[in-house]
């Protein structure tokens, strides 16, 4: 019921009991979850903070990413927010940063792109050389960039070949 969503949702502008946290951890229906993320698009308040550090998992993270993909740009961008400011498990923050490149719109790849560059491992390395071949120019320049860094092997060919991209803004990474 959308009450009880707002005032679940408000109490995270006070200081909540942990139960009230809890639940909303629990949460995974598109609906709240789109309500929930809505709330972090903008970055964490302090108030809140300290209470979603405690938080193990979330709900809406435990289908794989399809859950994301389904939300909008602003839902993606609090679940970006959320992950990489809350300190969660670096798995799960992968997770959120794998999805929104692979179903997030434009603007938001280039928001997880930029995210990119705090993983490393072989996962991490497989991403980026995949996301090279994104479709937008901002998302694969942000990328490029991280080539050289993560000690990917064939970087240097790699980045030999941007520099022939028909896009500037890869180019200019390059």
């Amino acid at each position: 019921r959308p009450g009880v969503m707002r005032l679940l949702l408000n109490y995270m502008d006070v200081d909540a009991p942990s139960s009230i946290y809890s639940i909303l951890a629990r949460r995974s229906d598109l609906t709240f979850v789109r309500h929930f993320l809505k709330k972090f698009a903008g970055g964490i308040r302090p108030s809140a903070r300290s209470y979603l550090k405690r938080v193990e998992s979330f709900g809406w993270l435990k289908d794989g990413g399809k859950l994301l993909a389904a939300l909008g740009d602003e839902e993606q961008r609090g679940a970006i927010q959320l992950a990489m400011d809350l300190g969660m498990s670096r798995l799960q923050a992968f997770e959120i940063i794998r999805a929104v490149l692979k179903g997030g719109n434009a603007v938001t790849r280039r928001c997880a792109a930029e995210h990119l560059s705090g993983f490393c491992g072989t996962e991490a390395n497989e991403l980026i050389v995949q996301t090279l071949e994104d479709e937008d120019p901002g998302v694969q320049s942000r990328v490029a960039k991280l080539l050289r860094n993560h000690n990917i092997p064939r970087a240097t060919a790699k980045l030999l070949e941007l520099l022939d991209s028909p896009l500037e803004a890869v180019r200019e990474s390059a």
